[in-house]
């Protein structure tokens, strides 16, 4: 309620920025597919949150909320509102960090939420994750797979509840 968000929809819940690399092409490609949830998408600057604001409306996606940049205090309420948390990365990755051993601050937070978490399945990613047990792992670009996963996430709520507290135990 306070993020003015609906209480009658899954949510799937991305934070962080929103460079290509990033992976936002295939949230958005993921969201087409499942249009019975909204995607939100919390941060990014204003020419990003613009570009995929306009890929989405091209492609007839209606399921997106782009916030943009939010203040750091509101990220645990969007977290802790979501249903899944996704954060998946493309093979260009690579060109904005070091897949081998990078590891992505927002992952411990994402952890620390108790929530599913859908992301790709990188080194530096799989050193954390572990497919089945704290999260979901799609092959990079695979979208197909992504969606798989999201669904899985959203509709089996026990394994969901699972994958959520063998995060957060393990973030701890």
């Amino acid at each position: 309620r306070i993020l003015n968000l609906p209480l009658d929809r899954k949510l799937v819940v991305y934070v962080g920025s929103l460079f290509p690399e990033k992976g936002i092409k295939d949230i958005l490609l993921v969201a087409e597919q499942i249009p019975q949830a909204l995607f939100i998408l919390v941060g990014g600057e204003p020419k990003y949150v613009k570009h995929w604001r306009k890929y989405a409306i091209s492609r007839g996606i209606r399921n997106v909320k782009f916030t943009g940049f939010v203040n750091n205090s509101l990220v645990p309420l969007y977290l802790s509102a979501a249903d899944a948390l996704i954060m998946p990365y493309g093979r260009e990755c690579a060109r904005i960090m070091d897949i081998e051993s990078t590891s992505p601050l927002k992952l411990f937070e994402y952890m620390a939420a108790k929530k599913p978490i859908i992301s790709t399945k990188i080194p530096a990613i799989q050193r954390i994750i572990h497919h089945g047990v704290e999260g979901l792992l799609a092959e990079p670009e695979n979208i197909e797979q992504l969606t798989e996963y999201v669904r899985i996430a959203l509709e089996d709520l026990k394994l969901a509840k699972k994958l959520g507290e063998q995060a957060h135990e393990k973030v701890k």
